[in-house]
């Protein structure tokens, strides 16, 4: 037993190294064969077309890279080309994204001056800054966006040859063979029949199989392919959309904590103005020139007064929770708000102009336009069963006993071309056709919608302006009215209650100015978001409107 098993050791041995050299030859038979399938692709009449006809192949480079530690998808180029004039989404939001970002870093280091570096401060463009940064639902659309692009690669996988190693390695035998025998007896003559055992019989089977196929022509393959590129497209255009949405609520959150704070300080202002009115009173009635009653009225107020700050503190600090939230952090920590100058501007483009901007910028026609385009990628790929597909192949394989082995080899082509299939393809492209259409008809009222979004919060955002300069003429007076009452009774002229109105006249001018420029700033964000911007400073020129491609009449198709 142990003599054979050395034995079966060496067969194995010598089954290897067979097996070895078998595959070397294998490679370089499927290297000759890559090289044999490396054929011109069979051109279908349309890409006669474009090939003949080489203006109307627009190149476009469609990707983006997905940095999760950065607020912005950042577009380059990954070198797909594509013949159907598709707009890439680096012409169309690589600009918007470059310019976003250099208007943060622009902004971060103009707010950051000397008077500004305390830590606790912090500017709208460093809580935006926090906000892409840290928003969980805008990375989950950006994992979204890269499995697009891996999608992509999916769908590249066919122009590639196909590669298989197969091996199975087998025994069998009987446990215990047998054999008839004849014995002579010698001393008497008789003869009979013996069963002589020959032990166990045992046989071994090899076999490896190396495979190469490589697909020489298929309709389908480039519209795939394509079809993925554009779904990238509309995935990025989504993202960029919830992009705008996160900045928004940042912003929205942000001016309501730097409304709060302005009002904190206007109320603690008039804590301080009633204790110096508290202080005179009390020095005019010591003086005997005014009446107890003054200064009552005096601590009255100013405790109204304090009592108004204790109830804006603890406003102010639910907007701390807010605000922390909005940029993505479990805390209620506050800062000292500081406002862009850019936000107290107006916006120097026409109505019209506005319009025709968020028809260039808007995401959502972007995403709605990729879309159709992908969808009549589907009404081609309806047609595939129209054309043939062609697939080469080549293998090598060895079996039988361990050594010596059978050795075979095999080079074919195959063609498939289901010439009828029930007017499966006509339904299906007249299925596809029908949800082209109602996606157009979806992105002309989407295109409804952005203009009347654009010019609703452009009225409303005229609307604030004019309540500002309003709000701000009756501080002025307000001002004035105190700093006059505030003579007279300092001179022992005045009533106190002359002072009084006037101190709360000039409370509620310097709250309703707060107010105004609140909604003022809220109004200009809602219609930055409309138009599908981060501001309009140093916008991109040469944007296009999103425009839709038509869409290709089916016979027996109703539009």
């Amino acid at each position: 037993m142990g003599k054979g098993n050395i034995l079966l050791n060496d067969d194995y041995g010598r089954a290897s190294r067979l097996l070895v050299g078998r595959i070397i030859d294998a490679i370089a038979l499927g290297v000759v064969g890559s090289a044999m399938l490396a054929l011109p692709v069979l051109a279908t009449p349309a890409d006669a077309q474009d090939a003949a006809n080489p203006a109307s192949a627009r190149p476009v480079t469609l990707s983006a890279s997905y940095e999760l530690d950065s607020g912005y998808g950042q577009a380059e180029a990954r070198g797909g080309v594509l013949n159907e004039g598709i707009p890439s989404i680096e012409n169309h939001m690589a600009p918007v994204w470059e310019w976003s970002q250099q208007r943060l870093d622009r902004l971060s280091k103009q707010y950051r001056d000397a008077e500004l570096t305390d830590d606790n401060v912090l500017t709208l463009a460093e809580a935006e800054k926090e906000a892409l940064a840290n928003d969980h639902g805008l990375k989950a659309t950006r994992y979204s966006a890269k499995s697009s692009h891996y999608a992509i690669k999916q769908a590249e996988a066919n122009l590639y040859p196909t590669i298989g190693l197969s091996g199975n390695l087998s025994a069998s035998g009987t446990l215990n063979d047998s054999s008839d025998g004849t014995y002579v007896d010698t001393n008497g003559g008789a003869e009979g029949i013996v069963k002589i055992s020959t032990g166990t019989n045992v046989r071994s089977n090899l076999g490896v199989q190396l495979s190469l196929s490589q697909t020489l022509y298929d309709y389908s393959r480039k519209r795939r392919i394509r079809r993925a590129e554009l779904n990238e497209v509309a995935a990025l255009a989504n993202y960029e959309s919830q992009r705008l949405d996160t900045i928004l609520a940042l912003r929205k959150a942000w001016f309501a904590a730097y409304s709060d704070q302005v009002n904190l300080d206007v109320m603690r202002e008039t804590v301080d103005n009633r204790r110096l009115r508290l202080k005179q009173a009390q020095g005019l009635y010591e003086g005997g020139t005014k009446a107890r009653i003054d200064v009552a009225t005096a601590e009255s107020d100013l405790s109204q007064a304090e009592l108004k700050v204790i109830s804006q503190e603890t406003r102010l600090a639910e907007d701390w929770i807010a605000l922390n939230t909005a940029m993505g952090k479990p805390s209620h920590r506050p800062y000292r708000l500081v406002l862009d100058p850019y936000w107290d501007r107006g916006i120097d483009l026409t109505e019209a102009q506005m319009v025709s901007v968020a028809l260039s910028c808007r995401a959502e026609l972007l995403a709605m336009q990729a879309q159709l385009k992908a969808q009549l990628c589907a009404m081609e790929l309806a047609d595939a069963d129209r054309y043939p597909s062609l697939r080469a192949s080549a293998g090598i394989s060895e079996s039988g006993s361990l050594t010596p082995f059978d050795g075979t080899w095999n080079v074919g082509v195959s063609l498939n071309w289901n010439l009828f299939d029930g007017f499966l393809s006509k339904y299906e492209k007249l299925s596809a056709q029908a949800v082209a259409y109602q996606l157009a008809e979806q992105f002309e009222q989407k295109r409804l919608s952005i203009y009347s979004e654009v010019m609703s919060k452009s009225v409303l955002m005229r609307q604030a302006a004019a309540g500002v300069e309003a709000a701000k003429s009756g501080v002025a007076k307000a001002k004035e009215s105190y700093r006059l009452a505030s003579a007279r009774y300092r001179v022992g002229v005045g009533q106190a209650v002359e002072v009084s109105d006037a101190e709360v006249a000039l409370a509620e001018a310097q709250l309703s100015y707060v107010t105004a420029a609140n909604t003022y700033h809220e109004a200009k964000a809602e219609l930055l978001r409309a138009i599908g911007v981060d501001d309009l400073d140093n916008l991109p020129e040469g944007l296009e409107p999103v425009e839709l491609d038509a869409i290709p009449d089916v016979p027996g198709g109703e539009e």
